[in-house]
């Protein structure tokens, strides 16, 4: 008898063994699943930093690459307004394509280029030389102030220089 209590004791040991090992089981079971939820979560995360990541890279890259196009453009107009400098000096001082006019390279319009001082008196009077030189200087003013780049103030001094000389040789020019 004493075998059977000791038997039917040690069987209800292992039962509430049993039980209190399910009991732990299940509350195991329901840690991991909250923590696989949880890594789920952090899973994604990880995802959508490493997206952001790639697309902060993207952007750096387009944003490299347009500051080397601005650089480009602003070299290439630089290059530009030098290279219509250069030309409109050179046009200051060049007969005028047409042939028709010239702008002043030694200070009067060139007579190899076809143009004449109409504006001026007769050659070898004393007013020739003074109206000639007035009519120069003011012509040079205008281009002056036309490569400032005051091109209001530009147009001004061109119409003004039309009104007082319209048979200059410096006419087509202005």
């Amino acid at each position: 008898m004493l075998a059977l209590v000791i038997a039917t004791g040690a069987a209800a040991g292992t039962r509430d063994d049993i039980e209190a090992l399910q009991t732990g089981q299940k509350d195991l079971e329901g840690r991991l699943a909250l923590l696989e939820a949880q890594n789920q979560g952090l899973l994604e995360m990880l995802k959508m930093v490493e997206q952001l990541q790639a697309e902060l890279r993207q952007l750096r890259g387009d944003v490299e690459y347009q500051m080397n196009e601005l650089e480009g453009l602003r070299k290439r107009q630089r290059e530009l307004y030098l290279d219509i400098d250069r030309r409109l000096s050179d046009l200051q001082w060049q007969p005028d394509a047409s042939g028709g006019s010239a702008t002043p390279a030694d200070g009067a319009p060139s007579a190899a280029a076809g143009g004449v001082d109409k504006g001026a008196a007769a050659e070898g009077s004393p007013e020739d030389g003074q109206g000639a030189e007035r009519e120069r200087n003011e012509y040079k003013e205008a281009f002056e102030i036309l490569r400032e780049g005051r091109y209001p103030q530009a147009i001004e001094a061109f119409t003004r220089f039309l009104q007082k000389y319209p048979d200059s040789g410096y006419a087509d020019n202005a």
